[in-house]
């Protein structure tokens, strides 16, 4: 009956901790918000987004800044793709396309420092194409996100996800 009791009190104390740490999660606030749009061939980002296989495919990306105070955005370009960003693509079946190496051994490109004012946002175009394998027809969704700079618990920002259709 004992150990009973002691299974029964550890149960509670187990789920007490459960709530408080899902209360503490929810009520942390990102202090940015990412939108993406995808962008045609033309840069228009009307609805579908169709883009011929074989061409870039890119994304506008908005980091909006939700802070009282200036935001460091840092960015690691390099040939179209800000690699302080992952970049997450799906093909009709869910499943999550390969994505290309980082071209961090022969990096020819730029770090960027940039300040995002409070309520401001910062606007991005990148080639997702250059950052995941995109060469074959279909539909794919795209979602990026980023970590929260000098979270030590390194929360990520996911963005919305939006949907690219490669035609032949």
């Amino acid at each position: 009956m004992r150990s009973l009791s002691i299974l029964f009190v550890m149960g509670v104390s187990s789920m007490a901790t459960g709530f408080c740490q899902a209360s503490a999660t929810s009520t942390e606030h990102s202090p940015f918000t990412i939108t993406i749009q995808a962008l045609d061939a033309y840069g228009r980002s009307d609805a579908p987004v169709m883009v011929k296989a074989g061409q870039p495919v890119s994304i506008n990306i908005q980091l909006v800044n939700l802070t009282n105070e200036e935001m460091n955005v840092e960015g690691s370009w390099s040939f179209g793709v800000d690699y302080t960003y992952d970049y997450e693509v799906r093909d009709e079946s869910g499943n999550l396309r390969k994505k290309l190496p980082t071209p961090h051994s022969t990096f020819i490109g730029s770090e960027r420092d940039e300040k995002v004012a409070p309520g401001m946002s910062k606007n991005e175009k990148v080639s997702v194409d250059r950052a995941c394998d995109l060469k074959e027809p279909g539909t794919y969704t795209i979602q990026v996100s980023r970590e929260v700079p000098g979270d030590p618990k390194h929360r990520l920002v996911k963005s919305n996800i939006v949907t690219v259709t490669l035609v032949p």
